[in-house]
């Protein structure tokens, strides 16, 4: 139960991620990499489908995105993420910035993270 980062520059894409997840309901995974422009129409679907979907947001620069994704799914699904030394630290000030709960916006930062590792088999 240790999740899986799936970069979608390096899991074949995203028709791979969509045939892992089907043939792997219960997984436990972070998408990562997902692009700057559009990806929402390809990893809404697997987060609403597949409770065991995460999202990092190191690309995730989409006006109003954070907060509407929060309002439809909840911030446990976040994973704050720089992609340092590629790209600045511009998600850490949208953080920051986006009126969201202060619990969610530590949930995001690190929180959830902390969660997932910790997560123990029943």
């Amino acid at each position: 139960r240790i999740p899986l980062i799936l970069s979608i520059e390096g899991a074949g894409g995203w028709p791979a991620i969509y045939d892992l997840l089907r043939d792997f309901p219960r997984l436990v995974c972070i998408l990562a990499d997902v692009g700057l422009w559009g990806a929402d129409r390809w990893f809404r679907p697997l987060v609403g489908r597949y409770p065991g979907v995460h999202l990092e947001i190191g690309e995730y620069y989409l006006d109003g995105g954070l907060e509407a994704f929060v309002n439809s799914y909840g911030a446990s699904r976040l994973l704050y993420g720089s992609k340092f030394p590629e790209r600045d630290h511009g998600m850490m000030l949208a953080l920051r910035q986006v009126p969201l709960r202060d619990e969610d916006k530590a949930a995001i930062a690190g929180g959830n993270l902390r969660r997932l590792l910790a997560w123990k088999a029943e």
